[in-house]
């Protein structure tokens, strides 16, 4: 019943096609905040989706500043520089930056639908305005037709090699069983037994603080997924009880 119910967003990716299609399986993804910094998150994630056992064929479009390459991979400077058509942003810089980003992504890059966001700073409280950074992510998020996975989610790893995971490389195998947790550190657990048990997900993701994309809604795709048979919850809060 929750894919059947989900919001107009739907409409965005066309008749029969789920709107989280493009957030947890992404054909190209764009990664804004990018970075080479030591122990930093956008060096972490990036590594990860770069790292040999990484097997995402699409696109990768890394967006930096400071950076002219990264990696071995060329970056561009702003959005609007992007040539690909991406269908996630995975946004890895601080909360203020990243509702400018949000707000900045339907209209340099429109054929992003869907973002994820790393941060764990967006209680913050912006100065000009008196509010969150993750009530402004959400308003601007939905002002531009956006779904949001986070705030301070882990990202997402899938069966069809996207490995876009803040935290340490994973050996990862493909299986029937889907992931999905509060919790970054459990989850990290999970895949660390994984690993040693050679036991397969097809899906592995972190909701964070379910800004938007909550259980529901991943209740709801996962249940019409035909890569997955079953799926495993670690909930620490239910969110939006009637989704």
């Amino acid at each position: 019943r929750g894919y059947e119910a989900m919001d107009d967003a739907w409409t965005l990716v066309g008749r029969g096609a789920h709107p989280l299609e493009r957030l947890f399986r992404p054909r190209s993804v764009v990664v804004v905040g990018a970075s080479a910094k030591e122990s930093s998150l956008g060096r972490s994630v990036l590594q990860n989706l770069l790292s040999p056992e990484s097997q995402f064929a699409g696109d990768i479009t890394l967006v930096s500043r400071s950076q002219t390459q990264l990696f071995g991979r060329k970056t561009v400077a702003r959005l609007d520089e992007v040539n690909s058509s991406p269908d996630v942003a995975l946004i890895l810089t601080p909360a203020a930056a990243a509702v400018d980003i949000l707000r900045d992504l339907p209209r340099k890059t429109p054929s992003v639908r869907c973002a994820v966001l790393y941060g764990t700073d967006f209680d913050a409280i912006d100065a000009d305005t008196g509010r969150t950074y993750i009530s402004m992510a959400l308003e601007v998020a939905r002002a531009g037709k956006l779904r949001l996975l986070g705030p301070n989610s882990l990202g997402v790893l899938n069966d069809s090699g996207l490995s876009a995971l803040f935290g340490p490389r994973v050996a990862y195998h493909r299986g029937r069983v889907a992931l999905v947790s509060n919790s970054g550190a459990l989850l990290c657990a999970l895949l660390d037994w994984s690993r040693k048990e050679q036991f397969g997900f097809s899906l592995v993701t972190s909701l964070g603080r379910m800004a938007d994309v909550n259980f529901g809604d991943l209740i709801g795709w996962l249940g019409a997924d035909q890569n997955t048979d079953s799926i495993v919850i670690h909930m620490e809060a239910i969110g939006d009880v009637r989704s």
